[in-house]
């Protein structure tokens, strides 16, 4: 698949997370405008705080809540998502706002401690059960880029 232009976020790279990777990919894109996609979040705990998983809906109903960006990435700017990411997500087309974009979607089992956001919006989740989102700094380098450690 080539890279796309437009990606659907939903957790930790949301402006208003307060994360390193939040203001990384604001230096990076525009945000489009609020947008929900068919499907169920959950939580997943780390020693780092929380972070969410994109899952499929289980009745056509569910929703989860995030923002369409539109990409202006350079040389490494996807090596350094995709690790972000981790090899528990996949990056999937969907459709968003009426049109087809890509996001991560969680492609590995369900980890233990693992919670559900029922309303399906991470950010009013974090607020209202006072946790905060997985934060780990951004490498110094684009080129020398870390896997982050969520264990």
């Amino acid at each position: 698949m080539g890279r796309p232009g437009l990606v659907f976020v939903y957790g930790t790279l949301l402006a208003g997370s307060g994360t390193p990777a939040n203001l990384w990919l604001e230096q990076r894109s525009a945000a489009l405008g609020a947008a929900s996609v068919p499907g169920r979040m959950i939580a997943i705990p780390t020693r780092l705080g929380w972070y969410p998983a994109l899952l499929p809906a289980r009745n056509p109903r569910q929703r989860v809540h995030g923002m369409l960006m539109r990409l202006d990435f350079r040389p490494g700017d996807w090596r350094w998502l995709d690790h972000y990411e981790g090899v528990e997500y996949r990056l999937s087309r969907i459709w968003a706002a009426g049109r087809a974009v890509h996001a991560y979607r969680w492609a590995a089992a369900i980890p233990k401690g693992a919670m559900p956001i029922k309303q399906g919006d991470f950010l009013r989740w974090l607020g209202e059960t006072g946790r905060q989102p997985y934060c780990e700094p951004p490498p110094r380098h684009q080129a020398r880029s870390r896997p982050f450690d969520r264990a």
